[in-house]
């Protein structure tokens, strides 16, 4: 901490420095036309509904729903998920299923609104 005169000037300098940081705008404003947006064609998305219709004609519901199951129960306790997780993958659980079934153990987060 600065003695003497120099306490002032840093007093000053902390007040100048918390005024600048108050009249400092809240956000910066982009030029629109440098912000790129990921447009997927309707060819794209045919082939990825395709390539899960397949996924999920082919794979076994039996084994998905239990590894499922499974999951849900392991997230219910207190064990590693991990190994429940790399089982409904392995069964081809999709992420949403996965995600869904953490979902219904966990709930969604909402962040609190603070006031």
């Amino acid at each position: 901490m600065p003695a003497g005169g120099d306490k002032a000037a840093a007093d000053e300098r902390d007040h100048a420095e918390r005024v600048a940081l108050r009249e400092r705008p809240h956000h910066v404003e982009q030029d629109e036309a440098s912000i790129s947006i990921l447009k997927i064609g309707e060819e794209v998305e045919k082939s990825q509904v395709d390539r899960l219709s397949s996924l999920r004609y082919r794979r076994d519901s039996f084994m998905v729903a239990g590894s499922l199951e499974a999951l849900q129960e392991a997230a219910a306790g207190d064990e590693n998920l991990m190994p429940y997780l790399i089982a409904a993958v392995k069964a081809d659980a999709t992420l949403g299923e996965i995600t869904a079934s953490l979902k219904e153990v966990f709930g969604t987060y909402r962040e609190p609104v603070v006031l």
